[in-house]
Order: structure tokens, then sequence, then C-alpha cells
């Protein structure tokens, strides 16, 4: 009977490590989610100017990871450089550029007279 009691210590000693160990691993992963959702809510502050609602940030703190990282690589993509689509309405010395109806349309009679001599 000794040697079972012997056992049983043994068993409730390593029963008591493992839960040591995963309360351990489930504090870091809880600190890790919590540091990316921190991450996110700036990137998305920085993307938009605006702060991430107060009920997704929980939503998203509470959530699958896997969620988290689509949400991050959805504010990435949005959130990079945009290309220019046209040149500057400004001018050198950063006045707006503004034309004429009568200045736009001789323009555009200039370049038309410049294509047809090219």
């Amino acid at each position: 009977m000794p040697d079972l009691a012997k056992v049983a210590d043994v068993l409730e000693k390593a029963a008591a490590l493992l839960d040591s160990h995963e309360a351990e691993r489930t504090r870091v992963e809880k600190q890790a989610h919590e540091a990316a959702v921190k991450g996110l809510t700036a990137k998305y502050a920085a993307a938009t100017g605006e702060e991430l609602p107060g009920e997704v940030a929980e939503k998203l703190a509470c959530g699958d990871p896997s969620v988290l990282e689509t949400v991050e690589a959805v504010i990435e993509k949005t959130a990079g450089p945009v290309e220019s689509l046209g040149r500057s309405g400004v001018h050198a010395d950063g006045s707006p550029q503004r034309m004429t109806k009568a200045e736009r349309a001789q323009a555009a009679w200039d370049r038309l007279g410049h294509f047809i001599n090219s």
C-alpha cells in the first residue's frame, strides 16, 4: 500500500507541473495575442486616422488568432502607398492650378496642333 501512495504522489506532482506549464503557455499566448491586437489598432489608426471601435477590438481580442491575422493583412493591403493617378493640381510655387474654360480650350487646341505637326 505504501507504494501506491508514492505512485499517487508522483502522479499528483506531475499533474501539477503539467498544469503550471499549461498555465504559463496560455499566459504567454494571451500576452502575444493582446500585443497583436494593440499593433492592429495602431495600424488601423495610422491607416484611417480613426480609432478602432472598442467592440471590434474586444471581438478581435477574444477571437481566433487566424481572424486577427486576416484583418491585419487586409489593413496592410489597403493602407499601403497610394499610386499617383495623374499630375498634381498644384503649381511648383504651391498655388493651385486653375484654368478658365477658354484657357482649357486653348490648351486643347495647342495639344492638337502639336500632335498634328509632330
